[in-house]
């Protein structure tokens, strides 16, 4: 009786620390996709040319402009189409799960949405805080879609 009742603590004891190093592994895992450095001196212009049918897609591409200067990212994103009426652009920074990719997310925010109207605005900003390293640096306009891609090292 006592063996059973031992057999029985010793799973329990078992089941608990597979429990435990599991929850931990998984924090682990979670903190390879959180922010990576900080973003500052986000600037964008007003919208400069008004696209009358948005279906009909820009005519001026968007061009990017990125510098690496004392381990601070300078991007230039010009042409950037966007809803008209935007009056904040955020931007958000993280990294890949093995940190070798920096995923740059741009979203900009109309006060006033109009569906029917699109705009191209010029954005800027700056990604300090990064670790020494060499990186591929992608920019999306949305979860998917990839504008701009490149290797930088840092």
């Amino acid at each position: 009786m006592k063996t059973a009742l031992v057999k029985k603590v010793l799973l329990l004891i078992a089941v608990a620390l597979v429990g435990v190093a599991f929850a931990t592994s998984c924090e682990k895992n979670n903190s390879n996709i959180t922010k990576i450095g900080d973003v500052s001196g986000i600037d964008f212009t007003p919208c400069d040319e008004y696209l009358q049918d948005k279906e009909a897609g820009v005519v001026n591409h968007d061009s990017l402009v990125v510098n690496v200067i004392n381990g601070i990212v300078y991007i230039e994103h010009h042409n950037f189409s966007v809803t008209c009426g935007v009056d904040t652009v955020y931007v958000s920074v993280s990294s890949s799960i093995n940190n070798d990719t920096i995923i740059v997310r741009e979203t900009p925010y109309p006060e006033n949405y109009n569906s029917n109207c699109a705009c191209l605005i010029s954005n800027c900003f700056q990604i300090r805080n990064i670790k020494s390293g060499t990186y591929v640096l992608v920019l999306k306009d949305s979860p998917i879609d990839v504008i701009y891609s490149q290797s930088i090292t840092l």
